[in-house]
């Protein structure tokens, strides 16, 4: 009867619909089901004569089952090829600087950078120092990754869309993955950038602002003349390199830290330690992370690795726990080197002219889309040329004027750190924990440790360099000297804290308080760690037995405490409209809680952004062109805390008085008009009841994937966004930039959380992940995990009982 009522109907259905229907789905299984692993399945698998069996729990976690650790680490790298083989892809262009063979002219800067950087040449020269037991794990990894391509598999769509077929995986992708790990987590040569731009181009009276250690740091920077030749667009060219990398590859960035905490077992629930820990980096789709439990018979293992390595980064075996934070250390110098007048292929040396090392660096670059219409573009021949101090920087920024090498732990020769790592996972009490950590080079970081005995400890590891003269907070320039560096931090005078009498050791980007080496001029916000501080205080205090319930919600906390002042400022400020009054009344509410929920926070955030505008930018503006203005005045204002800004505003201070007006007038007048300015934005963006500025609504935490969150149709699909509460300065992390007309887009924070403890003889391992343990996005596991951990909830790891475990 339908038939014979509706012909066109009929014959449109027949002939067009169900044809296309049938052509999107074959183009969904083809490109987007068949390579995704079947998680139900157990992979048998053999590496030289052992056996190893890959399987999955219902979250996708790999559980690997070996005869050795070696055959365990080669189906690792099988289990990472399933799941993450274009994050392999994408790892490994990216340190090695191939970046623009896919993504064409938009990514030649970062490819100029890593080539410049050469990690993947330092990548192969630490592979040469490793033990043979680490190398034999390398091998076996990579191994593992190669039998996956060997097999014929699907590829993941994002190889169908660049006709790309992955290269082979080798022992140093794996190792230039850490190089970039370090990278991760260093940066200060930016804030001797800073530092170098504030001295020259402001006056004297604004240099405690930005940077209080000013006053006892100026005069070495006055020993050189050659800083001089510097235009602040120079130094802004040298900046924007870092900007790029943390805004569009989440590599470094404001709020790259962690927090780590464990609890001795006097003070726990079981009566057995529990340790808690959360690393702060970029998010992404698919997260950094990937975790796994990981069992011989004489091993036991559990916790999270990097896509790209075997081994267990954060985590547990049978013996001990261990999480680390970034130690925030400068182990970065750039050094303005002395080229020969008539001759610039010699620098000067230790009193001698030596020739500049010179090596070239072919750089290819994809045609943009359609290729087949465009005309290809010629490959860029660059030229790196190298001191004894590391690669010159300058030159591929757009500096020219001054020769500015970078001098960086991470590009020694020697670097043991994998090494590290590698026997990390095999220690079984403190002193073969130190043992594997000797070596360690970079990231600096500070461990936090809790074993089955009933110890706690924290330990800080890393190469810190002993500088002859200054300590980096300038660009070195000191003709008399040029070997700044006289070597490294000895391991025995390194932080270290064994069973402290407060009953637990915690650390969150601080640096570690008594007669320690010199760490660096530059400080993180002291708020997470007096947060973390004043809970497990006042609950020890209290006699309260800690739990892992207590350890989740401290990870979840999202209490502010560096707002206090400030917003006590700000609820004695006088309204001057009835928006204002509301506005100053949610603050005089407020008590520092930053929940996704929280109206006085938007009011409080958007106050100060517009009243750190209104302090500096006047002044900030003259030092810097159009084009690179924004950037710069963000990344300084972003260095002065809401204590610091409570401050000028409350005393005779001369950011507020630039134009000559009454300070204290022009003061109150800033504050007023800032409250004006974040008013009619909180309006725009979320209409005029204040009541409904929720937080949550104006920041929104954002996890990208690369390169499909820059099209237009496949970003809904790839790219995953949340409310978000929280800051920069709470515990529950919110690294965030500000985005006109927008909000706030959270684009770092916990990559995951753990809280591990020891109970009667037996692990706990309970794990909150951002993200997935897949990369595909048709994948069950694509973002499971990453709904939970937005929820709060946890998971628990399977725990493989050992013989003797203890």
């Amino acid at each position: 009867m339908m038939i014979k009522s509706y012909p066109f109907l009929t014959r449109l259905v027949v002939v067009i619909i169900v044809p296309v229907l049938f052509a999107v789905w074959y183009l969904i299984d083809a490109l987007l089901l068949n390579s995704i692993p079947d998680t139900q399945r157990t992979y048998s698998l053999q590496w030289q004569e052992a056996t190893v069996k890959l399987q999955r729990d219902e979250m996708g976690v790999a559980l690997v089952h070996g005869q050795n650790m070696n055959s365990v680490h080669f189906a690792m790298g099988y289990a990472h090829a399933q799941d993450r083989l274009w994050q392999l892809e994408l790892q490994r262009r990216i340190s090695q600087g191939r970046l623009a063979e896919l993504f064409g002219k938009s990514a030649v800067e970062q490819d100029v950078f890593f080539r410049t950087l050469g990690l993947y040449r330092a990548a192969q020269s630490a592979f040469d120092g490793l033990s043979d037991a680490a190398k034999a794990s390398l091998t076996a990894y990579a191994a593992g990754v190669n039998q996956f391509l060997r097999e014929g598999h699907t590829l993941p769509i994002e190889f169908n869309t660049f006709d790309l077929t992955p290269e082979p995986w080798s022992e140093i992708d794996s190792l230039a993955w850490v190089k970039v790990f370090a990278l991760n987590l260093s940066g200060n040569y930016n804030a001797e950038l800073q530092r170098l731009l504030v001295t020259k181009y402001l006056p004297e009276q604004f240099h405690e602002t930005f940077f209080p250690d000013l006053k006892r740091n100026t005069a070495y920077l006055a020993s050189s003349k050659r800083a001089e030749l510097m235009s602040s667009d120079d130094i802004a060219s040298l900046l924007q390199a870092n900007v790029s990398l943390a805004y569009a590859w989440q590599i470094g960035g404001p709020a790259v830290g962690s927090n780590a905490w464990a609890v001795s077992a006097e003070h726990t629930e079981s009566g057995q330690p529990l340790l808690a820990s959360d690393p702060h980096l970029g998010l992404q789709l698919p997260s950094l992370w990937y975790a796994a439990v990981q069992q011989t018979s004489e091993l036991s293992l559990s916790g999270m690795s990097l896509v790209g390595l075997p081994v267990i980064i954060f985590g547990r075996n049978q013996h001990i726990a261990w999480g680390g934070t970034n130690m925030q250390a400068d182990v970065q110098d750039l050094h303005i080197e002395t080229l020969k007048a008539d001759d610039q292929s010699f620098y000067r040396s230790q009193g001698i002219w030596k020739p500049l090392k010179i090596r070239m660096e072919q750089i290819n670059i994809r045609a943009d889309f359609p290729a087949f219409l465009k005309q290809s573009i010629k490959p860029i021949n660059l030229m790196v040329r190298e001191t004894e101090n590391g690669p010159i920087v300058s030159e591929q920024l757009g500096v020219s004027e001054v020769a500015i090498s970078l001098r960086w732990s991470a590009l020694d020769k020697e670097d043991l750190t994998y090494q590290s790592f590698f026997e990390l996972n095999h220690a079984s009490n403190w002193q073969s924990f130190q043992l594997a950590l000797r070596n360690y080079k970079a990231p600096a970081m500070n461990l936090l440790y809790a074993d089955f005995e009933g110890n706690i400890a924290l330990q800080g590891v890393g190469a810190l360099p002993v500088r002859r003269v200054g300590n980096g907070a300038f660009p070195s320039a000191d003709i008399a000297y040029d070997d700044i560096w006289q070597g490294y931090v000895p391991f025995e005078q390194m932080p270290s804290i064994l069973n402290p009498e407060s009953g637990y050791v915690a650390n969150a980007n601080n640096h570690i308080s008594g007669t320690g080496p010199h760490i660096s001029e530059d400080v993180v916000d002291s708020a997470r760690m007096e947060r973390i501080d004043s809970i497990l205080h006042k609950n020890i205090a209290q006699s309260k037995k800690l739990g892992f319930a207590d350890m989740a919600a401290m990870q979840l906390d999202v209490v502010d405490l560096s707002t206090k002042k400030l917003a006590g400022v700000m609820a004695k400020v006088q309204p001057s409209t009835k928006k204002q009054a509301q506005a100053i009344a949610l603050i005089q509410r407020w008590d520092g809680d930053t929940s996704e929920h929280s109206a006085a926070t938007t009011v409080y955030h958007l106050w100060l952004k517009n009243i750190k505008s209104q302090l500096f930018s006047e002044q900030l503006s003259k030092v810097w062109s159009s084009e690179n203005e924004s950037d710069m005045l963000m990344s300084l204002a972003a260095r002065v805390s809401a204590d610091k800004v409570a401050e000028i505003i409350t005393h005779d201070n001369p950011w507020c008085s630039v134009n000559d007006d009454t300070t204290k007038a022009s003061c109150r007048a800033k504050v007023s008009e800032a409250l004006a300015h974040a008013i009619d934005e909180a309006s725009l963006l979320m209409g005029s009841d204040i009541a409904q500025w929720q937080w949550g609504a104006f920041q929104r935490v954002v996890y990208k994937h690369q390169p499909f969150s820059q099209v237009n149709g496949l970003k809904q699909w790839f790219e995953r966004d949340y409310r978000a509460g929280g800051t920069g300065n709470t515990l529950n992390v919110s690294g965030s930039r500000y985005e006109e007309k927008q909000g706030y887009s959270k684009e770092f924070g916990a990559g995951f959380r753990q809280i591990i403890g020891f109970n009667a003889g037996q692990l706990e391992h309970r794990l909150a992940h951002a993200g997935g343990q897949s990369g595909q996005v048709m994948s069950p596991h694509y973002d499971d995990m990453l709904q939970s951990f937005e929820r709060g909830e946890y998971i628990q790891l399977p725990i493989f009982e050992l013989a003797g475990n203890k």
